[in-house]
């Protein structure tokens, strides 16, 4: 009698521990989905405000750039958010996202800045660079959303950013006004700095990761270009 009490005792101990093993794992599983969906919200709204503010520079830089590139460039990236903004805000409706209408105080700074500068060479320099440093940032976000992300449908969109940045960024240093230096990012862990060549090979990692746009144009429909 004494070892069968003994036995169900341990048999219930083993029971209670496993129970809460699976309520604690379930909880860790819940808090990991919520911080990924957080990403997914962070990529949302920053392409969505890229858009305000790098669209707004860029017809900008159509108007006062110094040479026929930066001009052609800035009417290029005006239309890749004609493209790419309409996505975000589908997604941003299924997933049930608010979108800003304003962007942040630093975006509304570097506008400014571009509309400010001088005509000529200085004006040229200030929008390509500022917007390389911008596209090094949103390539980042895209590139953690498209690793980690549980939803499908954000996974090809973030790849469709990451391609689109790529694509930008060949854009705006086909200027011949980029400056090595304002293309810097700050690792999501260890705090390490990359540089242009690290940059370059995380890009393409992640290109070779699995390009995903046209199951992104199957599940949403490919928003019509301006």
């Amino acid at each position: 009698m004494l070892f069968r009490s003994v036995a169900k005792g341990v048999v219930m101990g083993m029971g209670i521990a496993l129970t809460l093993a699976c309520a604690a794992l379930a909880e860790f599983s819940r808090a990991d989905a919520m911080e990924l969906r957080s990403a997914d919200r962070d990529l949302l709204v920053a392409v969505h405000r890229a858009g305000i503010w790098e669209g707004q520079a860029s017809v900008l830089a159509q108007q006062h750039g110094n040479t026929v590139r930066v001009r052609e460039v800035g009417a290029e990236i005006v239309r890749d958010y004609d493209r790419l903004d309409p996505v975000a805000r589908s997604l941003a409706g299924r997933l049930a996202v608010a979108l800003p209408d304003t962007v942040t105080r630093e975006q509304q700074a570097w506008t400014d800045e571009i509309r400010t500068s001088d005509p000529g060479q200085r004006f040229d320099r200030v929008y390509v660079n500022r917007l390389r440093a911008a596209h090094g940032t949103l390539f980042e976000l895209a590139s953690q959303v498209r690793a980690a992300t549980l939803d499908d449908t954000v996974r090809a969109f973030a790849q469709t950013v990451v391609e689109t940045m790529l694509r930008q960024l060949n854009l705006l240093e086909s200027t011949g006004v980029a400056e090595p230096g304002s293309l810097v990012l700050t690792a999501a862990r260890g705090g390490n700095a990359l540089g242009g060549a690290d940059f370059v090979l995380a890009a393409v990692l992640s290109v070779v990761a699995g390009a995903a746009t046209f199951r992104l144009i199957r599940l949403l429909g490919a928003p019509s270009g301006k």
